[in-house]
């Protein structure tokens, strides 16, 4: 149902602010009602969803995206992130992504650069 990318890059790093491009593979984007985006890190499980307005979806080219905070990376401290999606339509059918993952790097600094304080994990 979907393929993504890291906008920037094929790893994720903690402490930084990814935006994760997913194409989505169906016939017709109108008739998407919801969908979920959950990643998963270690014992960090965080679900982001459209109808909620955590996640972007542009009709017109198929394309769902997810952007991080730099709090929310921060508190990635394994080697690997799995990525899924769930995708609720108006018909209430509902379609799941295989797990994607994306390796994570290490940060030597999780100071935050916004706000001059470190982040805690």
């Amino acid at each position: 149902i979907a393929e993504f990318l890291v906008k920037g890059g094929k790893v994720m790093f903690p402490a930084s602010t990814p935006t994760f491009v997913f194409n989505l593979k169906t016939p017709d984007v109108n008739l998407v009602k919801d969908i979920w985006v959950t990643i998963k890190c270690g014992n960090l499980t965080m679900t982001k969803t459209y109808l909620e307005n955590e996640l972007e979806l542009d009709k017109d080219n198929s394309i769902v995206l997810l952007k991080l905070t730099e709090q929310e990376t921060t508190r990635f401290m394994s080697s690997e992130a799995k990525i899924q999606m769930k995708v609720l339509f108006t018909d209430d059918n509902i379609a799941i992504s295989s797990v994607m993952r994306i390796p994570i790097e290490e940060t030597l600094n999780l100071k935050s650069m916004k706000k001059k304080e470190e982040v805690s994990p």
